[in-house]
């Protein structure tokens, strides 16, 4: 299946959030890394080293994900280009139904408990707020929104 990443001028109205695929996967990685964190701060009284490192850069994620530059969708740059009509791109966000969204709020929420960092309010984090990142969007676009085109998977 074709791969493409449509790289875009400025966020596109009406999509709030993006996650892109290395942000997911960091997210992935860095909840177990919350999970071990909260798990020794709470054994030893004090915050485990690195806890409060691995909160702060998930939370960065998550409050940079409305900076979003470029979307990945699975067609080839012909199919972007050519629909629904020349001159318009068509961009569909497939569901990322494996994130780790879910989990990463809920480490950080109780990471709340140990410690606060400038870039959260972690004890009113709320996963609604950032679940509109993954879920199915379609829009078409106008030539002049998107900078470039490249195929990254044919």
């Amino acid at each position: 299946m074709a791969k493409t990443r449509v790289y875009l001028n400025g966020l596109i109205p009406g999509l709030e959030r993006h996650f892109t695929g290395e942000d997911l996967a960091e997210l992935t990685l860095l909840v177990e890394n919350l999970r071990k964190g909260r798990a020794a701060s709470a054994r030893g009284k004090s915050t485990a080293e690195g806890y409060m490192g691995d909160a702060t850069r998930a939370a960065v994620i998550l409050t940079e994900s409305t900076e979003y530059s470029y979307i990945d969708v699975n067609v080839s740059p012909d199919f972007v280009m050519a629909n629904p009509e020349p001159g318009w791109n068509h961009v569909h966000r497939e569901k990322e139904t494996d994130n780790p969204i879910h989990n990463v709020v809920s480490e950080l929420s109780q990471a709340g408990d140990f410690f606060t960092i400038p870039e959260l309010e972690l004890k009113t984090i709320d996963v609604k707020d950032y679940l509109i990142g993954t879920d199915v969007r379609e829009f078409f676009l106008p030539d002049r929104a998107v900078a470039a085109l490249e195929l990254i998977q044919a």
